[in-house]
C-alpha cells in the first residue's frame, strides 16, 4: 500500500469506507501488473477480479459488519513492514498478495452474481460452505488450472499442519500463514498468544499426533521468532532443509481397466477412459498419475510426463511395484478383489488414501464377498447418488462400520460437447449412442419409434454405437428411417446431438444405469434428453427444460413423450450446459476428498 495510506488506524476506515477501496484498488493496480494469476482469474471469471472482491468486502462489512477489508489492509501493511520485497521475488510477492486478498474470500465470492446461471452455479459448487473458506478457494485456483496458487492458500493451521508433516510447504504458503497468524480481523495480536490458540485448537482434532503437533508448533514457533526478526534468509534455508520434497507433485495411482480404443498407427484415442480423462484433468492440477491397468494399451502410449500407462494383472500389482513411487492416493475402478492387499500393504509403512469408484453397478447389488472387499476402502466413492445410496443400505447390514461414501460423478470434455448456434436442429431427429442391446432399452425405442412414424413420417432414429443388435453395421437407411452409424468419434457425435431434437437412452431399471455420460454430453451440446428411471439417469433431469423421465416403458408412453419434443419448434429449444459435470471438478473432487482425509489422518 502507498506511503500515504501506510499507518492509518482502522477506526478511519471504518469511516471512510472508500478511502480504503480506492487505497486497495491503486495498490492492486500497482503491484499486480502483468501478473499471470490474475489474467487467468480475469479471462474465466471477471467477476471475481479485485476491483469486485473489494467491492463485495465493502458491502459484506456495511451488511454484516464482517472485516475482511480491514484484515486485508492489514495483512499488506504486515507484508510491507517485514520487507519482504527484499526476499521475495516479484512473482512470489504477487501470489502473497493474490493470498492475503482471496484467502478467506470463499463465502462472499459463492454470492457473486452472475448473468449465466450455468457459471453461478458452478461457482457455488466450488465454493460450497462445506468445505469451509480454505479448502473452498483452493477449489477455485484448481479449476482455473493454478496448482501452486491453489497450494499457496492452504493456510489454515489444519491443512499448514499437514503440509509441514508431509515436507511440501512452499515459502509463499509459509509468508502467507505467517502474516495472517499476526493479524485477526484487522486487529494485530500477540504472536505468541495467537500461536497457543492454535496449539489447544489444533490439539483438539481426532487423530492428531500429539508429538507431531509439538514438534510442528516448535518449528513453527521458531521461525515466528526469526520472521519478528527480520531473518527472512534463514526461513528460506530452513525451508530447503526439510521441504526438499515441497516442489515435488503430488501423485495418483488409478487401478482399472482402460476402455478406451487405441488406433495404431496415428495413435489417436477414442472413447477413452475415465482413468485417462482423470489424469489428464489431475496433470493439469500438478498431479502426477500412473494408470495401471488391464488392456491392450502400450506402456507408451502417455500424454506427457505427467501421466504413465502402464498394463498391468492383479499379479503383476501384488508384486510390490504400484507402491515404489509411494503414491498419495490409490483410486481403484471397481476392481474390489485387491482392496485387501492395498489395505495390508498400507498398514506396513504406506500413506496412500485409498479410495475406490463405482462407474459400472451392474444389477445395482454387490455380492457380499465384493462389499467386504470395497470395506477395505477408506472412501468408497459413486458417480450418483444412486450409486451410493445402493451402498450405504447394503453396508448397514454389515457388523462393521462402513466406509465414508461421497458421490464423484463422471464427467464431460466441454471442448468438445458443447453448442454450435451454426449447427440447425433437424426436424423430427432422435439420437441414440451407446451399446445397440436390448437392455439399453433399444427394442423398446425402435418400438415407439414405429408410431412415432405414424405420426411424423420424416422422422428419424440415429443408433450410433455397435453390439449385438447390430454388429458394426453402419450408414443403412431402412423404410422405417432408422439410421445406423457405428462407432464415431467425439467430435461427429457431437454434431450429432447439437442436431438432434431429443436424445434417448431407456435403459431397464434391472440394469441400474450408473450414470449415463452419453446423456450428460447430449445435455451439453443442448440436446433435451429422455432416459427411463435406471439408477442415476433421473438425476441428470434437473428441470423440465432439460428433458423427461419416462417410468411407464411401454412403446405407446415413449412415443407419446417423443411426439412432444419433436413437434416443439426448434428455435424454442434452449438449454444452458451443466459445467458442473467436468472431468475437472471430478479431479477437484477427488483432489478435495485426499485433503479432507489427510487433515486428519496423515499427523500421525
Amino acid at each position: 500500500m502507498n506511503k500515504e495510506c501506510s499507518g492509518i488506524s482502522r477506526e478511519r476506515y471504518e469511516l471512510d469506507l472508500n478511502t480504503v477501496c480506492k487505497e486497495l484498488r491503486i495498490f492492486f493496480d500497482e503491484k499486480m501488473k502483468n501478473c499471470p494469476e490474475l489474467r487467468i482469474l480475469n479471462e474465466n471469471f471477471p467477476e471475481l477480479s479485485y476491483e469486485c472482491v473489494i467491492e463485495l468486502m465493502a458491502e459484506s462489512y456495511l451488511k454484516q459488519n464482517k472485516r475482511l477489508l480491514f484484515h486485508v489492509q492489514s495483512l499488506i501493511e504486515i507484508t510491507e513492514k517485514l520487507h519482504l520485497e527484499q526476499y521475495l521475488s516479484e512473482h512470489e510477492l504477487q501470489q502473497l498478495y493474490l493470498g492475503i486478498l482471496y484467502h478467506d474470500s470463499a463465502k462472499i465470492l459463492s454470492t457473486c452474481k452472475f448473468d449465466n446461471q450455468a457459471r453461478a452455479e458452478l461457482i457455488s459448487y466450488l465454493l460450497d460452505d462445506q468445505y469451509g473458506h480454505s479448502l473452498a478457494i483452493q477449489r477455485l485456483f484448481l479449476y482455473l488450472g493454478l496448482p501452486e496458487l491453489s497450494r499457496v492458500m492452504r493456510h489454515n493451521d489444519q491443512d499448514f499442519l499437514t503440509d509441514r508433516i508431509q515436507h511440501r510447504l512452499f515459502l509463499v504458503q509459509l509468508m502467507l500463514n505467517l502474516v495472517d497468524r499476526l493479524d485477526n480481523s484487522g486487529n494485530q495480536v500477540n504472536l505468541q498468544e495467537k500461536m497457543s490458540q492454535v496449539k489447544n485448537r489444533i490439539g483438539k482434532i481426532e487423530g492428531f499426533d500429539e508429538q507431531a503437533m509439538e514438534l510442528a508448533y516448535q518449528e513453527l514457533s521458531k521461525i515466528f521468532s526469526f520472521l519478528s526478526q527480520g531473518k527472512i534468509d534463514f526461513i528460506r534455508n530452513y525451508l530447503e532443509e526439510f521441504g526438499r520434497q515441497a516442489n515435488q507433485p503430488l501423485e495418483i495411482s488409478v487401478v482399472g481397466r482402460m476402455d478406451g480404443k487405441y488406433h495404431p498407427p496415428t495413435g489417436n484415442y477414442a472413447d477413452t477412459s475415465s482413468a485417462l480423462h482423470i489424469a489428464e484433468a489431475m496433470s493439469k492440477m500438478g498431479w502426477k498419475t500412473t494408470i495401471w491397468h488391464g488392456g491392450n494399451f502400450p506402456r507408451e502410449c502417455h500424454r506427457n510426463g505427467m501421466i504413465e500407462i502402464i498394463p498391468a494383472n492383479q499379479d503383476s500389482i501384488k508384486n510390490g511395484e504400484l507402491y515404489s513411487n509411494n503414491p498419495d492416493i490409490i483410486l481403484v475402478e471397481g476392481l474390489t478383489s485387491i482392496m485387501p492387499f492395498f489395505r495390508e500393504e498400507r498398514g506396513k509403512k504406506h500413506k496412500a488414501f485409498l479410495a475406490l469408484i463405482f462407474r459400472a453397478f451392474s444389477g445395482g447389488k454387490l455380492s457380499e464377498q465384493r462389499l467386504h472387499n470395497a470395506a477395505q476402502a477408506d472412501e468408497i466413492w459413486g458417480v450418483s447418488n444412486a450409486v451410493t445410496k445402493i451402498l450405504n443400505q447394503q453396508f448397514e447390514s454389515m457388523a462393521q462400520n462402513p466406509p465414508t461414501t461421497r458421490v464423484i460423478t463422471n464427467g464431460v470434455d466441454h471442448e468438445i460437447f458443447k453448442p454450435n448456434e451454426s449447427l440447425p436442429r433437424t426436424k423430427g431427429k432422435i439420437v441414440y449412442v451407446g451399446a445397440l442391446k436390448s437392455e439399453k432399452g433399444l427394442n423398446l425405442l425402435i418400438d415407439a419409434f414405429k408410431i412415432v412414424r405414424q405420426i411424423i413420417p420424416f422422422a428419424e432414429l440415429h443408433l450410433i454405437g455397435s453390439g449385438e443388435m447390430y454388429g458394426s453395421t453402419t450408414e443403412q437407411t431402412n423404410e422405417d428411417g432408422i439410421i445406423l452409424h457405428g462407432q464415431l468419434s467425439h467430435s461427429i457425435v457431437a454434431d450429432h446431438l447439437r442436431t438432434a431434437m431429443v436424445t434417448v437412452l431407456l435403459s431397464d431399471p434391472k440394469l441400474f444405469e450408473t450414470f449415463g455420460k452419453a446423456i450428460e454430453e447430449a445435455k451439453a451440446c443442448g440436446s433435451p434428453v429422455i432416459v427411463s428411471n435406471s439408477g442415476g439417469l433421473p438425476e441428470r433431469i434437473t428441470s423440465p427444460e432439460v428433458g423427461t423421465i419416462i417410468t411407464e416403458l411401454t412403446p405407446e408412453e415413449v412415443a407419446r413423450v417423443l411426439i412432444q419434443w419433436l413437434e416443439k419448434d426448434p428455435k424454442d429449444i434452449t438449454y444452458q450446459p451443466n459445467l458442473i459435470c467436468d472431468w475437472r471438478i471430478a479431479a477437484i473432487d477427488i483432489i478435495t476428498a485426499y485433503f479432507q482425509h489427510s487433515r486428519i489422518n496423515n499427523y500421525n
